[in-house]
């Protein structure tokens, strides 16, 4: 019995649900979870909302039940060697410079993605469908959304069971040292600084990163140049 608070948008959901259950669920086919909600819910991410709250628990409503799955976009990534790490670039030039250096001599690293951005918090579930993988190391941004996206993709990964996301610490820390510093973000309160830095598990690079969060100053990651990253390649040791 589903003893929890519902709303009037919620119980007319479930009242539609449940018509379509009685009508057709049994001998439906199983279709991706939009589709399903624009057939019973009459928009396509009705159904998200609802995966969200509680009304979808065990013993109550379920994608089994409703034959549907969540789809998850696909990650770019080239395979690049045999080594069980995955490392994700966030941004597009970076991800060729990377795979460049790699090229001939790519360590511990067997595949190389772009992260595309926000993107990654999706596509995460996609590094699950790589063979070999067993860890995947993040690279991005020195800046608020560049912290945000891995944190979300590490719980997504976590959650789903996925090899562990975490961070390619020794590019990171050559990001540091680039000199490279450009202001115009909004400065972070502690509270918001410390949301997004323990992510980075490194005390020294949490504390470094912190102080130009709280000053509103960012660094991007194409500091470190194909150059720069071909002419001393210490940071591929540590993946």
């Amino acid at each position: 019995m589903l003893r929890t608070r519902l709303t009037l948008g919620q119980v007319e959901q479930l009242r539609l649900i449940n018509n379509w259950l009685r009508d057709r669920g049994r001998d439906a086919d199983v279709v991706p979870l939009r589709e399903r909600s624009l057939e019973v819910l009459g928009h396509e991410k009705a159904l998200d909302g609802l995966l969200a709250t509680n009304v979808f628990a065990p013993d109550r409503l379920s994608l089994t039940l409703l034959r549907t799955f969540r789809t998850h976009p696909p990650l770019p990534v080239v395979r690049i060697g045999d080594g069980p790490v995955l490392l994700v670039v966030e941004n597009d030039d970076t991800f060729h410079s990377v795979c460049t250096v790699l090229a001939t001599d790519p360590g511990a690293v067997g595949h190389v993605a772009w992260g595309a951005g926000g993107a990654f918090e999706a596509s995460v579930r996609s590094a699950g469908d790589l063979p070999g993988v067993e860890r995947v190391r993040y690279f991005g941004d020195l800046d608020a959304s560049g912290l945000r996206i891995p944190r979300n993709a590490a719980e997504t990964a976590a959650r789903e069971r996925l090899p562990p996301v975490t961070p390619a610490l020794d590019l990171y820390r050559a990001l540091l040292v680039s000199g490279i510093r450009q202001g115009g973000q909004s400065p972070l309160a502690p509270e918001q600084t410390d949301a997004l830095i323990g992510w980075l598990e490194d005390a020294t690079l949490m504390l470094d990163v912190a102080g130009l969060l709280r000053c509103g100053v960012r660094v991007p990651q194409e500091a470190l140049t194909l150059t720069s990253l071909a002419s001393d390649r210490y940071w591929l040791d540590a993946l």
